[in-house]
């Protein structure tokens, strides 16, 4: 049998693999996404040339650029690169900046909980529309924002508690 300190080792190193592989599953298909998109114009450039442009063309370049742009933001905040002006946070004195920060990140997680909210009720909304040409759900469409929503705070809690971010506030 185990001892307890044996076995609390063994948490975080399951959790470490555990973010390393929603990691590479999100990277993967940011990166697949990418390789579709450009397949997909290349398809449509070439067809407008031929003038005879596949119609789905433009459906599944919009349908891939929305999933790609929902993705985008929450791999921003695996390491801490949302959006922010920090020149005039730099201006108060330390423990303002602190206050600020703890808001920032409250007002964040709470955007992103609405997000998620917002998301599931828009699927719901979503579920008989069919798009035009592609005849699938719209709903595929709108999962986006519940799944960005969970990366997001999933990358921005790891970000808040991973070593590097430790070593920056050390720095400052």
């Amino acid at each position: 049998m185990s001892s307890p300190e044996a076995n609390a080792g063994k948490k975080p190193a399951k959790l470490y693999t555990a973010v390393k592989v929603v990691n590479k599953i999100t990277d993967f298909t940011a990166g697949a996404l990418t390789v579709v998109l450009l397949i997909v114009v290349l398809t449509q450039v070439i067809g407008r040339l031929l003038e005879q442009s596949p119609p789905w063309t433009v459906e599944l370049t919009r349908y891939v650029f929305i999933w790609m742009i929902f993705l985008g933001v929450s791999l921003g905040f695996r390491k801490d690169e949302s959006p922010r002006i920090t020149f005039f946070v730099n201006l108060f004195p330390q423990k303002t900046q602190k206050v600020i920060m703890m808001v920032t990140l409250i007002v964040t997680y709470g955007f992103f909980v609405f997000l998620f909210f917002t998301g599931l009720s828009l699927m719901g909304q979503q579920m008989d529309e069919i798009s035009p040409v592609l005849r699938v759900s719209i709903a595929w469409v709108g999962l986006c924002m519940p799944v960005s929503a969970c990366l997001s705070i999933f990358n921005l809690t790891q970000f808040l508690f991973s070593p590097h971010n430790e070593e920056q506030k050390g720095e400052k």
